[in-house]
């Protein structure tokens, strides 16, 4: 593994850590139903995370799969923050989100996919 691909897989796992630490802020109150912006932040976080994961050189599928996994176990994870719950619709956000930027993360790569040339570049 080159040196270059390591510092992706760093960013993937302090990208990962923030969406954790963010999860875990209890809020004032409880907000049921579904709003632009809280879409938006769902499907740009696990964007940014199946992105990542591309750079890090997994397939469209493995960076996609992964991304929406983390996206199920943090909606677990955030039934037991005060004033939070594990909300599917949020769960849809984060797979839309992945599904972005899993896309977009191989569209960056070229026709090559996970080469380490394009990985480098």
């Amino acid at each position: 593994m080159t040196i270059s691909r390591r510092l992706w897989w760093v960013a993937t796992g302090a990208w990962a850590a923030l969406i954790f630490a963010l999860s875990s802020i209890p809020t004032s109150t409880y907000a049921s139903g579904v709003n632009l912006r809280d879409a938006l932040l769902h499907a740009t976080e696990y964007a940014v995370l199946a992105w990542l994961l591309r750079r890090c050189g997994l397939s469209w599928t493995m960076a996609f799969l992964l991304a929406s996994a983390y996206g199920a176990s943090d909606e677990f994870h955030q039934s037991f923050v005060p004033n939070r719950d594990a909300s599917a619709m949020d769960w849809f956000f984060d797979i839309v989100g992945a599904s972005v930027g899993a896309t977009v993360g191989g569209l960056e790569l070229g026709s090559a996919g996970t080469s380490e040339e394009s990985l480098e570049a």
